[in-house]
C-alpha cells in the first residue's frame, strides 16, 4: 500500500474515509488480509471496528443491505 509507506507505517493520518475504504480492499484481497491489517486496525478501531462489525453482520444475513 502505498499510502502506508508515504507515512513511514504510521496510519493514524488517514481520513476516515481513507481508513473506510483501506479495510474494505483489505477484506477483499483473496489470500487474506494485508499485513498492514493489524496496523490501520490499532489506528483506526472506530472505523476499522464498523466495517467489519457489517461484514460480519452480513455474513449472517443481519444487515445484508449494509454490507458493501
Amino acid at each position: 500500500m502505498a499510502v502506508f509507506t508515504a507515512l513511514g507505517g504510521e496510519l493514524t493520518g488517514l481520513s476516515p474515509e481513507d481508513a473506510r475504504t483501506a479495510a474494505h480492499y483489505a477484506l477483499r484481497e483473496i489470500n487474506g488480509p494485508r499485513d498492514w491489517f493489524p496496523v490501520l486496525l490499532a489506528a483506526k478501531l472506530d472505523v476499522v471496528g464498523a466495517v467489519l462489525e457489517t461484514k460480519i453482520a452480513g455474513l449472517f444475513g443481519e444487515g445484508a443491505d449494509d454490507a458493501v
